[in-house]
């Protein structure tokens, strides 16, 4: 599972939402995509130690497995994730 922690409120996780749909487009089934809004979830963004936004987790079996700060372009979100989801 790939999660994205971002806000309404921050102008990086806008521009690269974008991106993460497409990618939720291109990859499902192979790996689920959701979006976890760190204003209505605080206790998400605690319980992950969440410091910055957008931060993306890729999760197996419920362990955080790769974790990336900060909003990426498209071409290098897909490289961090098939990384990922490579280990």
């Amino acid at each position: 599972m790939v999660v994205d922690f971002w806000a309404d409120w921050c102008g990086p996780c806008k521009t690269f939402a974008p991106s993460y749909v497409r990618a939720a487009n291109e990859l499902e089934p192979i790996a689920r995509f959701i979006k976890v809004n760190t204003e209505q979830a605080p206790q998400a963004s605690a319980q992950f130690s969440i410091r910055s936004i957008p931060t993306l987790m890729l999760f197996r079996n419920g362990v955080s497995v790769a974790q990336q700060a900060g909003a990426l372009p498209y071409p290098q979100f897909l490289q961090w994730l098939h990384g990922a989801l490579e280990h």
